[in-house]
């Protein structure tokens, strides 16, 4: 028979994964501090107490009158209210001390004789008077007299007389003068005025 066959051999297992690290722990959270206390509104005012307000009172209602037949006897009117004594009056300050009366002045020794007034002194001499300042003059020096210069007369050299040249000049032609009639112009009516001309007799 033929041998049998080798049993397979079996590969060895793959090795197990490692575990996973240790996840770290999470950082605690973080404590926000509270916020700070707001300040406090100041007091409002305390409102100013009103005065007290005071009513007149209520006048009291006369009594009616009680019916009867027989007429009532003449109420008499009460006696009048006797008038409040008048406050005492209130003790009058006392007097205020005087306080004792200033030291007489002391004597004043008599002034000593004033010393005989100084002589016036003389009266100073018045000012010289200033006489104006002259006017402005423009005050110009006389010139220096020049001795007189000789005149002399040169003489005058006689110039030949000049020849007289008659130039014969072209006898002109007579021409007519003949003028053209003048045209006869048109008598012109004699003007008529509203008014009279002339002196009236």
């Amino acid at each position: 028979s033929p041998p049998s066959p080798p049993p397979p051999v079996r590969s060895p297992p793959p090795p197990s994964p490692s575990p996973p690290p240790p996840l770290s722990p999470s950082p605690p959270p973080l404590v926000r501090s509270p916020p700070p206390p707001l300040p406090s509104p100041p007091p409002p005012p305390s409102p100013s107490p009103l005065p007290p307000v005071r009513f007149p009172p209520p006048p009291s209602p006369s009594p009616p009158p009680l019916p009867s037949p027989s007429p009532p006897p003449p109420v008499r009117s009460p006696p009048p209210p006797s008038p409040s004594p008048p406050p005492p009056p209130s003790p009058s300050p006392p007097p205020p001390i005087r306080s004792p009366p200033p030291p007489p002045p002391p004597v004043r020794s008599p002034p000593p004789p004033s010393p005989s007034p100084p002589p016036p002194p003389s009266p100073s001499p018045p000012p010289p008077v200033k006489s104006p300042p002259p006017p402005f003059q423009i005050i110009i020096p006389p010139f220096p007299r020049l001795p007189p210069l000789p005149i002399v007369l040169s003489p005058i050299p006689r110039l030949p007389p000049l020849p007289i040249v008659q130039l014969p000049f072209p006898r002109l032609a007579s021409f007519p003068i003949v003028l053209p009639p003048l045209p006869r112009l048109p008598s012109l009516p004699f003007p008529t005025f509203p008014f009279p001309i002339g002196r009236q007799p």
